[in-house]
C-alpha cells in the first residue's frame, strides 16, 4: 500500500485524468499520422491519372501518326505497313504497360446513291 501511495502521492486519480486530457504535446504528431495516408493515397492517384493521361495522349498521337504515313503512300506495301506500325510501336515506348495492337484499315467508298463503304483490306 506504500507504493501506491507514494505513486499517485497526494494527486487523486481525477486530477491525473484531467491534466492528461489537457495536455496537448503530441497532438501534431497523431494530426500527422491520421494525415500521411491520405495525402499518400492522393499523390499516387494523382501520380496514376497523370501517367493515364499522357498514356492516352500518346496513344491518339499514335493513331494519327500512322494514319498520315499510310495517307502519304500512293500505294502501300506489307512491309511498308510492317515498318509504319513498329514506329508507332517504338514511339509509345516510355509506357509500354502492355504492347499497343495498331490495325490499319483501307476502305473504298463508292461514287453511287446512297454511297456504299466497303473494306479493301485491313493489316
Amino acid at each position: 500500500m506504500a507504493r501506491v501511495g507514494a505513486f499517485f502521492g497526494t494527486v487523486g486519480i481525477g486530477t491525473k485524468a484531467i491534466r492528461f486530457c489537457c495536455d496537448s504535446r503530441g497532438v501534431a504528431a497523431i494530426e500527422f499520422a491520421f494525415i500521411v495516408p491520405v495525402l499518400l493515397i492522393m499523390y499516387f492517384m494523382t501520380l496514376e491519372a497523370s501517367q493515364a493521361i499522357e498514356t492516352s495522349k500518346k496513344v491518339s498521337r499514335i493513331g494519327s501518326m500512322v494514319a498520315d504515313l499510310v495517307t502519304q503512300q500512293r500505294t502501300v506495301e506489307a512491309a511498308e505497313l510492317d515498318a509504319i506500325m513498329q514506329i508507332g510501336n517504338s514511339t509509345l515506348q516510355p509506357y509500354n504497360r502492355s504492347t499497343p495492337e495498331i490495325t490499319i484499315t483501307a476502305i473504298e467508298v463508292t461514287p453511287d446513291t446512297p454511297p456504299q463503304v466497303k473494306v479493301v483490306w485491313s493489316r
